[in-house]
């Protein structure tokens, strides 16, 4: 069982409200919900190939309803900047804040780097090791493991 804290979750509209609690049901109904696994290794293919960071800003908000949020709206509504920045990250309490405003260019491509090789360790993981016992904990061991700067 997955608990979901929504201590900071204040659904409004009751219609979505309704959808998400079918949702829910549903899901927990389901035999076929995707497992931990797979949503993390979705979640590092995702971000490290998949999400358009020039056009889109990564944030909670963001439903399938209304979709992704585009940076030229954010640049309008909340004057964020609409070029010079590889990563914008909408804070999900204050909307008009974007977090990773102190994240330089150069550290936003090792994020990337970071993501695609989490999802390639997760993997080699589920490339024949699904049997081997503690392999979860050796994975998240390895996609944790620190990170020693090179001096190149």
């Amino acid at each position: 069982t997955y608990r979901v804290n929504t201590l900071y979750l204040h659904i409004n509209d009751q219609k979505v409200h309704n959808v998400l609690t079918k949702r829910v049901s549903q899901a927990q109904a389901n035999a076929h919900t995707p497992s931990v696994g797979y949503l993390l290794a979705s979640f590092f293919k995702f971000y490290a190939y998949e999400f358009d960071y020039k056009k889109h800003v990564v944030s909670l908000n963001a439903t399938t309803r209304s979709g992704t949020i585009e940076r030229e709206a954010k640049a309008e509504s909340d004057n964020w900047k609409l070029y010079g920045q590889s990563l914008e990250i909408e804070d999900p309490f204050e909307e008009f804040y974007d977090v990773a405003h102190v994240l330089k260019p150069i550290n936003f491509q090792r994020i990337r780097r970071e993501l695609a090789l989490a999802y390639s360790k997760v993997l080699t993981a589920m490339d024949g090791k699904q049997n081997e016992p503690d392999a979860g904990i050796k994975l998240l061991n390895s996609i944790c493991e620190e990170y020693i700067r090179s001096d190149d």
